[in-house]
């Protein structure tokens, strides 16, 4: 089974079939099967869509409960374009995830904060993924082409910027789960190291 949930601003969808081979190269099976087509339209030129959605696969129950969208900020606290994506995600078993993704043709002056206002995370950098508990403690922080995150009164700062680092809170003190310890200049934990 596969549950789809569209995030897509100004947009309608539409159930269809589709015909595919299922035999690729060779023979002439074939089949139809359901898809989805998100569609967004202008009167005027120059339309540009930022097409937003979670496709969750899964057997029995779903894991996902609900899926929403967030507002996305600049430093300045003007919204981001509809390119700047953010989006909760809340689990069945409690947890929450938080993806924040920017506008990647956006001009970068290399500090380009972003806020998501909702869980007080402020990323300096291109995406990251915030993972809470079911308790609502931080669990779990990556990072992409990115200096810095704060959530809240949590801060992690890299010596320089990183292709991808990510963290796992809640044990004694954070551990590196992918990264190197070397590119971690300091994480601070309710404003202390």
């Amino acid at each position: 089974r596969l549950r789809y949930t569209d995030l897509t601003a100004g947009a309608h969808a539409v159930l269809a079939e589709q015909w595919v081979s299922t035999n690729q190269l060779s023979g002439s099976s074939e089949a139809w099967i359901p898809v989805v087509i998100t569609r967004r339209q202008a009167t005027d030129p120059g339309l540009v869509s930022t097409f937003v959605a979670l496709m969750e696969p899964y057997g029995g129950s779903p894991a996902v409960l609900r899926t929403v969208r967030l507002p996305l900020e600049n430093a300045d606290g003007t919204p981001c374009g509809d390119a700047g994506v953010a989006a909760e995600v809340e689990l069945a078993d409690g947890r929450k995830d938080v993806f924040v993704s920017a506008d990647p043709d956006a001009p970068s002056t290399g500090h380009s904060l972003l806020v998501q206002p909702t869980h007080s995370i402020k990323l300096d950098g291109e995406a990251c993924f915030v993972r809470y508990a079911e308790t609502g403690a931080l669990e779990r922080v990556g990072i992409c082409n990115a200096e810095s995150i704060q959530i809240g009164a949590t801060m992690v700062k890299l010596r320089t910027r990183q292709q991808y680092v990510e963290i796992r809170f809640g044990g004694p003190e954070p551990t590196i789960v992918w990264g190197s310890d070397e590119c971690v200049g300091e994480i601070l934990l309710g404003g202390t190291k």
